[in-house]
């Protein structure tokens, strides 16, 4: 298994106390406008617009694993209600296996009951194959930042590359980890403005300190709901092939009820 639009707010307060440094904690994530920019370019481009109306998806597609791994392809079905919850159904080899993300934690189930996973990735999870609900719902969170990095060349074409992080402020001497950890790298093509690869870590389950580099690239994308949909996606941990996902059906406000999301 892989793992509303641009939020403004107007504040009027007295001269006293706009004269006053607000506390570490209220201090809003630094934003470059050039990254603003190009990040609702983007979100133009891929239906941005459409979001609001999209209150869950469900993705159907195939998994296939490198000739490296063995494995043959199986269904996977992919369901999200908001931009919290993600359930993700998948099957192969005779097997069946559930993993659920829910507002931070992880539920995973293979036939012997759910069993809570303590995993750091649970708390920085995101709508990855959908990047368009993804960017989206990033630039809806108080506690991202966001940085243009430059023209760089993905796959032999222009790319615009963004720096987004969710900046941690618990104030306990690991927010500066925390922040790293959280930071996800956006490559968006130049000339069509679309997603065309990210970047994160994938930590250790067992010392979250630790992470190897996920990448996912993104191609043929199809407009669905007024959402383009990128419905061929490939994923390399490490530098390695790891699965390559053929989406064959997308839908939206399909109302599933929340006990899915809760590993009843």
């Amino acid at each position: 298994m892989r793992r509303s639009l641009a939020f403004a707010v107007l504040c009027l307060l007295p001269s006293a106390i706009l004269a006053q440094q607000p506390p570490k904690s209220q201090v809003t994530p630094a934003r470059d406008s050039q990254a603003v920019a190009v990040l609702n370019q983007a979100l133009t481009a891929m239906g941005g617009q459409s979001v609001p109306t999209i209150q869950d998806t469900v993705v159907q597609a195939t998994l296939t694993p490198p000739p490296s791994r063995a494995g043959t392809p199986g269904p996977v079905t992919i369901t999200t209600k908001g931009p919290n919850k993600m359930r993700i159904d998948g099957s192969g080899g005779g097997k069946t296996s559930v993993v659920i993300f829910n507002s931070g934690t992880e539920l995973r189930s293979k036939g012997s009951g759910w069993q809570p996973v303590p995993s750091a990735n649970s708390d920085h999870q995101r709508i990855e194959h959908l990047p368009a609900l993804m960017l989206a719902y990033e630039l809806n969170r108080p506690d991202v930042s966001a940085g243009y990095v430059g023209v760089e060349m993905v796959e032999g074409r222009s790319a615009h590359h963004v720096l987004l992080a969710r900046v941690s402020k618990l104030a306990n001497g690991l927010d500066e980890i925390s922040t790293k950890n959280s930071q996800i790298d956006v490559w968006l093509d130049a000339k069509t403005m679309l997603v065309s690869k990210i970047s994160f870590l994938y930590l250790s389950e067992t010392d979250w300190r630790v992470g190897l580099p996920m990448e996912i690239f993104y191609y043929n994308y199809q407009s669905i709901n007024g959402l383009l949909v990128p419905f061929h996606q490939k994923c390399l941990f490490d530098g390695q092939p790891l699965d390559d996902m053929q989406i064959t059906s997308f839908a939206v406000n399909q109302a599933p009820s929340d006990l899915r999301f809760e590993g009843r």
